[in-house]
C-alpha cells in the first residue's frame, strides 16, 4: 500500500495545496540533480542526464520512472536502480501507476564542481541515514 504523506491533506485550503504541490516539483528538480552528481561522483561520465517521469494526477513526492540516458546501454538497469535508491532516500517514492505521465529532464550542464560535490555529499548523507544501499555495492 503506497504511504500517505498527506501531502493532499483535505484540511488544507486549495492555495496551501496547489503552493505545496509548486514546492514539491520544485524540489524534485533539485533533488534529481543532487542525485545526478552523486551518480557522477561514484560512476564518473556514465550517466549523462535523465529524464523522470510523473504521472498527471500523483502525490506530491510521488515518481512514475527514472530513465538514465548512458552511452553504455548495458549499465542502464544497474544506474536506474542507483538513481531510484537515492531518489527513495531523499523522500521520494517510485509509484508507477501505469498511467499518462509528463516528464522532464536534468542534466549536470548548469551546475558548479563544487556544487556538484556538495550535492553529493547530501544524497550520500541520506543514504547512510536511511540504509538504502546502491545495488552496485551487493556485487
Amino acid at each position: 500500500m503506497p504511504q500517505d504523506k498527506g501531502h493532499s491533506s483535505p484540511e488544507l485550503s486549495i492555495e496551501e495545496q496547489m503552493a505545496r504541490t509548486t514546492q514539491a516539483a520544485a524540489q524534485l528538480r533539485v533533488d534529481v540533480v543532487a542525485v545526478l552528481s552523486w551518480y557522477d561522483v561514484e560512476h564518473p561520465g556514465m550517466v549523462e542526464r535523465v529524464e523522470i517521469q510523473r504521472h498527471y494526477s500523483c502525490d506530491d513526492y510521488d515518481i512514475a520512472h527514472v530513465e538514465p540516458f548512458c552511452e553504455a546501454q548495458e549499465i542502464r538497469r544497474e544506474a536506474r536502480q542507483d538513481l531510484e535508491k537515492a531518489l527513495t532516500a531523499l523522500g521520494w517514492r517510485i509509484y508507477p501507476e501505469g498511467k499518462d505521465v509528463r516528464g522532464f529532464f536534468a542534466s549536470l550542464d548548469s551546475i558548479s564542481a563544487h556544487k556538484r560535490l556538495s550535492e553529493a555529499r547530501r544524497v550520500r548523507m541520506a543514504l547512510t541515514a536511511s540504509g538504502v544501499e546502491r545495488s552496485s555495492d551487493n556485487e
